[in-house]
């Protein structure tokens, strides 16, 4: 009997050896040119974030920021944690991805508590999302589409990559075979593995990496129904010698916002 293929949810998480320190195996599978797809990597060093937070389980990540700035590839890595602050209702964390002692990645994050019950505000506006039963599932054999994204069912609505077209793409995304554990650590992972608004603008195809990743979680997966996908949007909002600025929306089907994520691009040549 052959041996099921292990889920995104069991491929994110690393082993703890002590409080802090995390060992991380980059299974194969997930390339992305001459690297690892990033999304992998700030996935697992979220996880092994929450771990080191579980002691203080009323403050839930609201943001981080992560710099990529190696390239992992299948096999051992390291991810060593610290608590830069505490506060109250605050508390501010780091974490380094290293592979064979060589920084691969540094990332901070701000773990907070719930604050002003009392106020709310006007939502924002979802843009107009259509349904996604009505969309077929992409054939990602396609001569573009990096390793990582066969884990990855994609419903695309706009945007072709190297089309020479407006930085602007949309579909529908979740993971082929999630497994059970639908958190921040996860989500990190999905928000990266739709491919750049700056593929669409290029003519033909060049090699470009991504140097920065933001994360802002709004409802998170929490406000996902189960068996629907996330509805992401990409658009490109600046260009200027080589380096790339994204934003990404990600939504809920029937318009609620999960997070949104920022990220800077340089196209190598």
């Amino acid at each position: 009997m052959s041996t099921p293929p292990e889920t995104l949810s069991a491929q994110l998480t690393p082993v703890a050896l002590s409080e802090d320190a995390f060992q991380f195996t980059v299974p194969s599978g997930y390339g992305q040119g001459k690297a690892t797809f990033g999304g992998l990597v700030v996935g697992a060093v979220v996880r092994a974030m929450a771990v080191r937070m579980q002691s203080e389980p009323g403050l839930k990540l609201r943001s981080l920021s992560s710099q990529l700035v190696g390239a992992p590839q299948p096999g051992p890595s390291e991810i060593k944690v610290t608590i830069l602050r505490k506060t109250r209702t605050v508390t501010t964390i780091s974490a380094d991805f290293f592979q064979h002692e060589e920084l691969m990645s540094h990332t901070t994050a701000l773990f907070a508590a719930a604050r002003a019950p009392d106020m709310t505000l006007p939502p924002v506006s979802a843009p107009k999302i259509p349904d996604w039963k009505q969309i077929e599932p992409l054939d990602m054999s396609l001569s573009f589409a990096p390793e990582f994204s066969s884990n990855f069912v994609y419903r695309f609505i706009e945007g072709i990559p190297f089309s020479g077209s407006e930085p602007l793409t949309s579909g529908f995304i979740w993971p082929r075979n999630p497994g059970p554990q639908r958190d921040d650590s996860m989500l990190a992972a999905i928000t990266d593995a739709w491919w750049l608004a700056t593929f669409v603008a290029m003519a033909a195809p060049r090699p470009a990496v991504t140097l920065s990743f933001g994360l802002e979680i709004h409802g998170g997966l929490a406000a996902l129904p189960e068996g629907e996908p996330i509805y992401n949007k990409v658009y490109g909002t600046g260009f200027t010698e080589g380096y790339a600025s994204e934003t990404r929306e990600l939504w809920t089907p029937d318009g609620q916002l999960i997070a949104l994520n920022h990220q800077t691009i340089a196209v190598v040549k």
